[in-house]
């Protein structure tokens, strides 16, 4: 029960059905919309990211999950004594306590690995090769059924 992945799709998260809207989220489904959602998973230097941090104030985190603002700052705070974030250190230039900051998750390829892009090919290839196979092995099976020397 403890091993093993199961892959949550990011679309998850839009689907009117299982996303009632002013519902509060658990810890769970905020730690999962974490890992998911406010990060991609993509280094993005326009903003200023590397693959598995993400950028947020207390405020927009509550409004977000439908928490207070107190209860945001103790969720961060609870990740990140158990070092399952850690805060990036904040420039001197920027002191506002409003202000989004950045996080790290710890971890985070474990949560969601890196694509093997070679391997990613490889078994494209043979996939390829395999449905081929299947597609002259049909092919042959309705040439040999529909030839008139079989009826």
């Amino acid at each position: 029960m403890n091993r093993g992945y199961t892959l949550i799709w990011r679309k998850l998260w839009a689907n009117p059905l299982l996303c009632e809207p002013g519902r509060k989220f658990s810890r769970l489904e905020a730690w999962l919309h974490l890992t998911n959602v406010l990060e991609t998973g993509t280094d993005n230097p326009d903003v200023g990211l590397s693959r598995g941090e993400f950028r947020v104030s207390v405020r927009r985190l509550a409004a977000l999950r439908n928490w207070s603002p107190a209860a945001a700052f103790r969720f961060l705070r609870l990740l990140e004594e158990n070092r399952m974030i850690s805060r990036a250190k904040r420039s001197a230039e920027h002191p506002a306590e409003q202000e989004a900051e950045r996080f790290i998750v710890c971890n985070y390829s474990t949560y969601n690995p890196e694509r093997n892009t070679e391997r990613n090919g490889e078994r494209s290839a043979q996939r390829n090769t395999i449905k081929e196979g299947i597609k002259e092995v049909v092919n042959e099976v309705e040439k040999d059924t529909h030839s008139p020397a079989r009826r």
